[in-house]
């Protein structure tokens, strides 16, 4: 499956900006750490259900809901000892095209422990 048409790509925050001027459906944060950030701006960055904002410089940029995010590195980015912060991530090998390379047992065994999973604690499987 294909994730996104129009992806705006953020190599550095300040690519954030072309959020407000042009329309995209996604975002693909690549090699940006959120560690330095507080848990709660981590959590906030995570849930794609609300609305969030990331601050660049002197400016807010806002992220509207609904906007999916794909956050793709080789280090840690993200505090996952927090489980809130942990429950929101979901790790998925992608190919160069951005498609999801799970096969479609995998998918689905996701999607069913979601569906069937207290959504503020994760699974202890997965």
């Amino acid at each position: 499956m294909s994730l996104f048409k129009n992806p705006l790509v953020v190599h550095k925050l300040n690519d954030m900006r072309k959020l407000s001027k042009y329309f995209y459906n996604g975002t693909v944060f690549c090699n940006i750490s959120f560690l330095h950030n507080s848990i709660g701006d981590q959590r906030r960055l995570l849930i794609v259900e609300d609305s969030c904002y990331e601050q660049v410089d002197e400016d807010s940029i806002d992220m509207p809901h609904l906007t999916p995010r794909v956050f793709t590195s080789r280090k840690k980015i993200f505090d996952t000892s927090d489980l809130v912060v942990r429950w929101r991530i979901h790790f998925i090998r992608i190919n160069n095209y951005l498609k999801d390379m799970r096969n479609k047992r995998e998918y689905e065994r996701e999607l069913d422990t979601f569906i069937h999973t207290d959504k503020s604690h994760p699974p202890i499987d997965v």
